[in-house]
This record gives C-alpha cells, sequence and structure tokens, in this order.
C-alpha cells in the first residue's frame, strides 16, 4: 500500500524516525531509509526527499545523530567497551561507529568519555535538539557541537 506524497508529509515527523531508530537499535540492527521507507510504501530517495524539505536535515543524518546521542549517553554512563556501545546503538561495527562518530562531534567517542570525568553519570549532555541537527553534514562536513565544558 502506497502513501501519497501529501499524507507521507502529514505524517513523517522526527518522532516516527526516532521510534524506528529506537526499535532499530534495541534489535542492535542499523538503522537503514531503505527499510523506513518499506514501512510507508515509498522510496528511500523520497522520503528522504520529502523528510529533508520538512525538517531542513537529512533523514540519513537525522538517523545518525539519534545513534551518537545514545552512544554518548552509554558513554558517560556505562562502562560498556566501545564495540559494545557500537552495537548496542546500531552500528554494524566498531570501526563504522568510529568513523560516524569523529565525522558527526569532530571528537573520538574514548575522547569523549575520558573528559565526561571521574563520574561518567554526570558528563557532558547530549547535544541539543534544533539547530545542530538542521545541517546536512553529508555535504557540509559541519561538526556537531561538542557539548559540556
Amino acid at each position: 500500500m502506497s502513501i501519497r506524497s501529501y499524507d507521507l508529509d502529514v505524517i513523517l515527523g522526527k518522532v516516527e524516525v526516532a521510534r524506528y531508530v529506537i526499535a532499530c537499535m534495541r534489535r542492535e540492527d542499523t538503522p537503514r531509509a531503505s527499510e523506513l521507507a518499506l514501512r510507508f510504501g515509498v522510496t528511500a530517495s523520497h522520503l528522504s526527499r520529502v523528510f529533508h524539505s520538512r525538517h531542513g536535515v537529512a533523514l540519513s543524518d537525522y538517523m545518525k545523530i539519534l545513534q551518537v546521542r545514545r552512544a554518548q549517553r552509554l558513554l558517560r554512563t556505562t562502562e560498556l567497551d566501545t564495540t559494545r556501545i557500537a552495537y548496542a546503538c546500531g552500528f554494524g561495527t566498531r570501526r563504522t561507529f568510529f568513523r560516524a562518530y569523529r565525522r558527526m562531534t569532530g571528537d573520538s567517542p574514548l575522547m569523549y568519555r575520558r573528559s565526561a570525568g571521574p563520574h561518567p553519570a554526570y558528563g557532558h549532555p547530549l547535544p541539543q535538539a534544533g539547530e545542530g541537527d538542521r545541517r546536512s553534514f553529508s555535504r557540509s562536513r559541519e561538526k556537531v557541537p561538542r557539548s559540556g565544558g
């Protein structure tokens, strides 16, 4: 069953995408625009265009932002190793996790963990939704602002 463009624009919000990404992370599966598009009965490119025009950020970048935010929380609040965190956040490999993390934040996961100090539960807050979410990281190569101090 295909959804018309108008209907897709109405129902495709960040909450729906976040629910999908969270479900993927629970399964330790990589979120994919193509899989999400199947749920809506449209192509991945159409879904991405609609999402970008509505929210000002590429769908793939938004999904990565959600994954990195969860990784930051786990880095701050657990002692899980980075391979375990990579899988828990839906990254297929530790290498993919490190590459995406560095691209989004400009830092490595290990440096972020070290900067959280001796009390990881009281480390740096996650990047705030808003201005950082509106960037297209795949084109601009700008970094998500590093939080905390």
